[in-house]
């Protein structure tokens, strides 16, 4: 998964407290900790075919969100 876009909320005190995104992977594990801000996060690799990407979200900031694009890879190819 590549973000195209990243600005969520504001990062005042490093905690990403009012707003932020989080990605993990169909085990459970995550693969991207809380993110906020607005410089876009690294790539995420999953290695399962599901990944549950969690968005907070509170109505005291307006930003302009978050848009990512993803692909399937075929194990070994």
């Amino acid at each position: 998964m590549q973000f195209t876009a990243f600005d969520v909320g504001y990062d005042w005190d490093s905690t990403c407290r009012y707003e932020y995104l989080t990605i993990k992977n169909g085990d459970g594990t995550t693969l991207m900790e809380k993110t906020c801000g607005s410089s876009l996060p690294a790539a995420v690799t999953s290695t399962s075919n599901i990944v549950e990407i969690y968005f907070h979200t509170d109505s005291g900031v307006y930003k302009s969100g978050w848009r990512l694009t993803w692909r399937a890879v075929t194990p070994g190819a």
